[in-house]
């Protein structure tokens, strides 16, 4: 093997560790940045249900504040009857309806799910669990759009490091 080949081989080492590096760091930030925007969420919806389910009239009084309410980022709210049958289920999110980040990355990205259930002076309960997959979507675009950038930032350096070391180093 030549010392161009050699070198040309340690610079696209270099560079894929660069590179390597670069995408796990935003991986790793975008997961703290998902649990806590899906932790505070949470906790402001429990909060407001909380108080929603010490009025008085249970499910009854419950379904127009839920219908109202509709969709909360990051959370999924049911009404069930005390016999447990669904009264209300949360609409989805329409923030890019139809659109999910790959399963592999929606489940390295998913925080631990949290649950909070509230029980109705009827015997009904309102249960809010957490649902990060809008956010795991936000997360996997901007992995993909910092890899479509830097994709051809790599090409590029490497092809001018290969270009300046056939000038330096002759075969």
């Amino acid at each position: 093997m030549t010392l161009r080949v050699r070198l040309n081989l340690v610079i696209v080492g270099l560079a894929a560790v660069f590179l390597a590096l670069l995408v796990s760091y935003e991986v790793q930030a975008a997961r703290v940045t998902l649990r806590e925007e899906t932790e505070a969420a949470h906790t402001a919806t429990a909060q407001v249900l909380a108080q929603a389910a010490g009025l008085p009239g249970g499910a009854p009084a419950a379904l127009p504040f839920l219908r109202r309410l509709g969709h909360v980022r990051a959370n999924d709210i049911r009404l069930l009857d005390p016999a447990g049958r669904l009264l209300y289920h949360s609409p989805p999110a329409i923030y890019k309806a139809g659109q999910a980040a790959p399963r592999w990355f929606a489940d390295l990205m998913a925080p631990v799910s949290l649950r909070h259930e509230f029980r109705l002076n009827d015997g009904s309960r309102i249960v809010v669990e957490s649902e990060s997959s809008r956010a795991a979507l936000e997360a996997w675009d901007r992995i993909l759009w910092l890899s479509l950038i830097a994709a051809p930032v790599f090409l590029f350096a490497i092809g001018a490091a290969f270009h300046g070391m056939a000038q330096v180093v002759r075969d």
